[in-house]
């Protein structure tokens, strides 16, 4: 059973979408996102490691839009992970960072509350504040690109479109960061990751739409599915907290669970 963090009243869809433009997958439609100022992210804070010095995650940032209308939407998968961490009823969040904020031993938690777009923002206020270097946070997202039912751990490399982790990307000026990518599958012709047969990507959307895929809530029978994935996913995330990150790669860099 997922917990919702209780939140004010958000704005209605038709907002969301001019904020969103066609969601968090789709081009955006502003690129103001991360002024510089106040937030402007440290560059000294990139890199710097020493050879002997370990790598561990220090902030996990779970994406999704906030409000409970949008709750059980795939594009809050992020946010499903961290409402199925084994302690969520015990944390304290509270609203900074432009988010909600909490921490769990030696570990910053934080979920955006600045919609999809903007979700490099909030990130950017919180790893500035505890001087966080980018690649010491890990990104949990939801992912077109893999199948419902498989999880993914990745450092680096390309956005696969998701304009969170675009946001992510300009605020930092830079995509050194981790990611825990939790499939959603397409709602169109193409298999995920692939080029594909009619029909991929499971439980498809008649209009084909990404928009209206990632906006709209998982079924029941993708629940199912869903849940023994997030359990997974949570696993993943507390051993990333535990130990090197690159040391996990092995076994999960895209890992089949349901």
């Amino acid at each position: 059973m997922i917990n919702i963090v209780n939140t004010t009243k958000y704005p209605d869809t038709d907002f969301l979408k001019r904020i969103l433009s066609v969601s968090g997958y789709i081009l955006p439609v502003f690129d103001k996102y991360c002024k510089t100022g106040e937030n402007k992210w440290d560059n000294s804070l990139r890199g710097g490691h020493s050879d002997g010095e370990r790598r561990m995650i220090q902030l996990a940032a779970f994406l999704g839009n906030p409000g409970p209308e949008y709750a059980g939407n795939r594009h809050n998968a992020g946010r499903m992970l961290a409402q199925s961490l084994p302690f969520y009823p015990s944390l304290s969040w509270q609203r900074k960072f432009k988010g909600l904020y909490t921490s769990f031993e030696n570990t910053h938690f934080l979920m955006p509350e600045t919609y999809m777009n903007l979700s490099g923002e909030s990130i950017l206020a919180a790893a500035s504040f505890y001087k966080i270097k980018v690649e010491e946070i890990i990104v949990i997202h939801d992912e077109l690109e893999l199948p419902l039912g498989t999880i993914s751990l990745k450092f680096s490399g390309g956005l696969g479109g998701h304009n969170g982790l675009r946001s992510m990307k300009k605020c930092f000026a830079s995509a050194d960061f981790w990611r825990i990518r939790i499939g959603l599958g397409r709602p169109d012709t193409r298999l995920p990751g692939e080029g594909g047969r009619e029909g991929s990507g499971g439980g498809a959307a008649s209009s084909g739409s990404v928009y209206d895929w990632v906006l709209s809530d998982f079924s029941g029978a993708e629940i199912e599915l869903l849940n023994p994935t997030l359990d997974a996913g949570v696993n993943l995330l507390l051993q990333a907290m535990e130990v090197e990150p690159e040391t996990l790669l092995g076994e999960w860099a895209k890992k089949k669970i349901t």
